[in-house]
């Protein structure tokens, strides 16, 4: 298999968890809540969904999952992977289908967890695509990545769902909860084109609480890797080496 078509895992099926809102297209893509949130797209023709994050003033990142940017026959990250932050599919009237420019990743710039296996150790399926330079002043003061907090009500998952013919949109659902062994189980719909969507609480939408990955269709809920302390540190000691 030639480096420059590298095969990938396509994107586990998701769930549309039935009762909650479906997904809905965004009709600003370029807010202050959702500029961050991109498509991201491999030389494999994978796509998948990524959010821009920082560790530090100078080290700033995007956020996937792991299966979105793994090549499964040489069990590293794909030769090449693109994020356009708030692409648009070309519908929004008047905006640019990739606004603030498209960002290009080689393999040396991508980072999945070590013990990520296809189909496997779900809580690691998360990955990393580095920046080389600041992404811009527009997206200058990205979200950041931390703990569920209690008390607050509602979860929504933001990306680039086909269910939305390939645009930027979202959905909300009323359960999001840590199941004990690192994954972070809710019932916002989400559909294939979602893995690596950011995962937020609503109300605190500057605050990435997971990494949406997978469904369970008997329990009609979805599920992704919660960005722990164990998970925070490890992103953050890769990143910050780099």
């Amino acid at each position: 298999m030639s480096s420059a078509n590298p095969q990938v895992t396509a994107a586990t099926p998701h769930v549309i968890a039935p009762g909650q809102e479906l997904i809905e297209t965004d009709p600003d893509p370029t807010d202050e809540a959702h500029r961050y949130i991109g498509r991201i797209t491999t030389l494999a023709g994978i796509t998948g969904t990524g959010t821009l994050t920082s560790v530090a003033a100078d080290k700033y990142f995007v956020l996937t999952a792991a299966h979105v940017i793994y090549d499964e026959i040489t069990g590293q990250p794909v030769t090449q992977a693109n994020f356009t932050p708030a692409f648009n599919n070309g519908t929004v009237p008047n905006l640019s289908a990739a606004p603030y420019g498209v960002f290009q990743f080689g393999r040396a710039q991508l980072w999945v967890h070590p013990e990520y296996r296809p189909g496997a150790k779900l809580r690691y399926d998360y990955g990393v695509m580095l920046l080389t330079d600041p992404p811009g002043e527009d997206l200058d003061s990205p979200p950041v990545m931390g703990a569920i907090a209690p008390g607050v009500d509602g979860v929504t998952v933001y990306g680039y769902s086909t269910i939305a013919d390939g645009n930027p949109g979202g959905s909300s659902g009323s359960k999001l909860f840590d199941n004990g062994n690192g994954l972070a189980i809710y019932n916002a719909s989400v559909g294939p084109g979602s893995s690596g969507a950011p995962v937020r609480q609503l109300g605190r939408l500057d605050t990435i609480v997971a990494v949406n990955t997978f469904g369970d269709p008997l329990m009609d809920l979805n599920m992704g890797p919660l960005l722990t302390d164990e998970a925070i540190e490890t992103i953050t000691a890769w990143v910050t080496a780099h």
